[in-house]
Parts: structure tokens; sequence; C-alpha cells
């Protein structure tokens, strides 16, 4: 876990996800910011956005939005760790190319279908709450 942010509890949340969550024991997380203009395209505000990282198995990139709460930090990581999962669990077997993205062995075309239509992220959202309660159970414990 390598953090190059100011969000000084991230490190603390990832661990968490990672290790008594999902319970990975080998897992390399990336954060930083993302750029000032990802939010540029108008369709919505990204909170968070992973990435797996090619060539690098269990290595992933978090691009954080600079302007979170401490709620919204703990809730966009909660997402984003649904997307790891989804990105190793063969049954999900999500990959992102550009704008195209395999899910379940389902091509989608990212231009084509709405965020919150795209099979990944709704699965990310119906099951976020669920981790976040996880996470503030270890959190406040």
């Amino acid at each position: 876990m390598e953090n190059f942010t100011n969000y000084q509890k991230a490190d603390t949340i990832i661990m968490i996800l990672a290790n008594k969550i999902m319970k990975w024991d080998s897992i390399r997380v990336l954060v930083y910011y993302m750029h000032d203009g990802t939010n540029q395209n108008g369709e919505i505000e990204l909170y968070g956005i992973v990435q797996r990282i090619p060539f690098y198995p269990y290595n992933y990139l978090i691009l954080l939005n600079k302007n979170l709460s401490f709620y919204k930090l703990k809730e966009t990581l909660c997402h984003e760790f649904i997307h790891i999962d989804q990105y190793r669990d063969p049954i999900y077997n999500l990959q992102i190319f550009g704008d195209i993205a395999v899910y379940k062995g389902d091509t989608i075309k990212l231009r084509e279908v709405p965020y919150d239509q795209r099979p990944f992220e709704q699965m990310a959202f119906r099951n976020q709450e669920r981790i976040l309660k996880e996470l503030d159970k270890f959190l406040y414990e």
C-alpha cells in the first residue's frame, strides 16, 4: 500500500479492506489523486477510479478525487475494492480496455452504456454499503 495523497486514513482503510474484509494476503494498491480534468466528461462526478496495473498481478492503482469527506473516502474505497474483486475473480473477470469493458464474458461499449447502467457499476453500488458497514466495525472497535 502506497498512499500519495493527503488522505492519511486511506492507508488504514485500504489495509482493513484488503486484509480483514476481502481476506487478500497478496495485493499492492497505489493511491494517487485523479487529474483535475478527470471530472470534465459531464456524465457524473467521479469520486474514485481503480485500474489493474497490466503485467503485474495483484497490483492496482486507485485515483481519488481531491475533495472527499471522510465518509465519502470510505464509501469510495469500498466501491473501488468491489471493482478490484471483479478484476480478481474469474467469475466476473472484469477487464477494461479504453472504451471497452469485458464483464462476465460480455463486451460493454462504455460510450454507449450510461455509467449507472453498467452491470459492474450496478454490482459495486449494490454492495458498497454492506462493505462500508463491515469497515466501520473495524474502524470503530
